[in-house]
């Protein structure tokens, strides 16, 4: 009978590559903090990750909507509230000329009052991140194409026109944006507007409370005939009965504009709630992809020190392997 070593060398050089390679396996999960190294380790726990995965990276897809959007209802918000400020502040100045005590002022302050109407229309004009915030979707000086061919360069604007009976000053402001509504993802399933309209801020076409501005001027800068208003030009019966009615179509404007920027501050609160929910899924979201991806290191420290304490045991009993001959099987 021919005794060779052969049967149980094998098996024990096979034992002890799993155990060389468990140890290294072990000691990369320690070094990388990964507990899966191939899609062989868990094949469940790698889909499960890759789903979590692309959940928290389309959740930050919308958070990030959701804060640029944000950060132009912010700065929405600034703008309107400073249209409406200086637009009863024209108010006050048109009650202020009707007093007796500024009858010779009266030119004075129609300056005043068109110089806050061209302000009001800076305030129109508006951008965030190179965006125009009241045009609509016309939000570049690109789009601001009329049928014609004509461009122009900001949505509103304060031309010089013909003089007219009814408007001696020939002052019109116009609008080239549109009326529609800009919205974004907030989430899977809803979206948000985020813009504040022309129509919504100014009433009809974008301009009507712009253009009431206008008349305020002409009634404070222009006699009855058409003639400018020098300090010597009271205002008549007819005047003051216009300023009335055009002072109190401001006010009613300026309520209807800060309507509108309530409706930009609801859907501003709105959002931060579906930010704060979302931020807080992701934290969930994240502590489960932990779970499933990092290592436990207590656990593979143990393992690891298992593997050598095997890798050492097993190399002591190769080593008696060696010197085992014919009479240790014959003794």
């Amino acid at each position: 009978m021919r005794i060779t070593t052969n049967s149980f060398t094998k098996p024990f050089l096979n034992n002890l590559n799993n155990l060389q390679e468990s140890k290294f396996k072990n000691e990369i999960r320690i070094d990388s903090g990964k507990k899966n190294l191939s899609l062989s380790d868990s094949p469940v726990d790698v889909v499960k990750s890759k789903e979590i995965s692309e959940k928290i990276d389309r959740n930050l897809s919308y958070i990030n909507n959701i804060q640029e959007s944000y950060s132009e209802m912010q700065i929405t918000n600034d703008y309107i509230e400073s249209i409406s400020e200086k637009m009863s502040e024209m108010r006050n100045l048109a009650i202020e000329s009707a007093s007796p005590a500024n009858n010779s002022n009266i030119p004075t302050l129609s300056q005043i009052v068109k110089s806050k109407l061209e302000d009001i229309i800076k305030d129109s004009n508006a951008e965030h991140n190179g965006k125009y915030i009241f045009s609509g979707t016309k939000t570049t000086a690109n789009s601001l194409t009329e049928p014609d061919g004509t461009t122009h360069s900001v949505p509103f604007e304060l031309v010089q026109d013909t003089p007219t009976t009814d408007n001696p000053s020939g002052l019109v402001v116009r609008f080239y944006g549109n009326m529609k509504d800009r919205e974004f993802n907030r989430d899977s399933y809803n979206t948000e507007k985020v813009n504040t309209t022309a129509d919504t801020l100014f009433k009809t076409d974008g301009v009507e409370a712009l253009n009431e501005l206008v008349k305020l001027y002409n009634v404070m800068a222009f006699n009855e005939d058409g003639t400018p208003r020098t300090e010597l030009n009271n205002y008549t019966k007819a005047d003051t009965d216009k300023l009335n009615d055009i002072q109190q179509n401001i006010a009613n404007n300026n309520e209807n504009i800060l309507r509108a920027n309530s409706i930009n501050g609801s859907k501003t609160n709105r959002i931060l709630a579906v930010n704060d929910q979302m931020t807080e899924e992701n934290l969930r979201l994240k502590s489960m992809l932990s779970i499933v991806n990092d290592t436990d290191y207590a656990k593979t420290m143990m393992d690891l020190m298992k593997d050598k304490n095997a890798i050492d045991y097993s190399l002591q009993a190769g080593a008696k392997m060696q010197t085992t001959s014919l009479f240790n099987f014959i003794s």
